[in-house]
């Protein structure tokens, strides 16, 4: 498809297409490469709208999947004394 012919419902389709079974095995990618890739498509195309050659942006309002929440357990927060110990050892 021609750059100038891509539309935003397209883009929409493809960020739904990966979410259910974008990966080679047929299963879905996770939202937060689905988020890279479409970061990645998004400068393109912004690119490509500030050189005019295509009118408008057409991923520009595009809705990135929501990431989860990732859970932070006790263990992988320093405490007090490991930041002072590691800025320490940092001078």
């Amino acid at each position: 498809m021609k750059l100038q012919a891509l539309r935003q419902a397209h883009v929409d389709k493809w960020v739904s297409t990966m979410l259910e079974a974008g990966s080679m095995k047929g299963k879905p990618l996770a939202p937060a490469t689905v988020r890279l890739v479409l970061v990645m498509l998004q400068q393109v195309t912004q690119y490509a709208a500030r050189q005019g050659l295509i009118a408008r942006d057409p991923a520009e309002y595009v809705e990135a999947p929501r990431q989860r929440p990732t859970k932070v357990a006790a263990a992988d927060v320093w405490t007090k004394e490991q930041v002072q110990s590691f800025a320490a050892k940092s001078q």
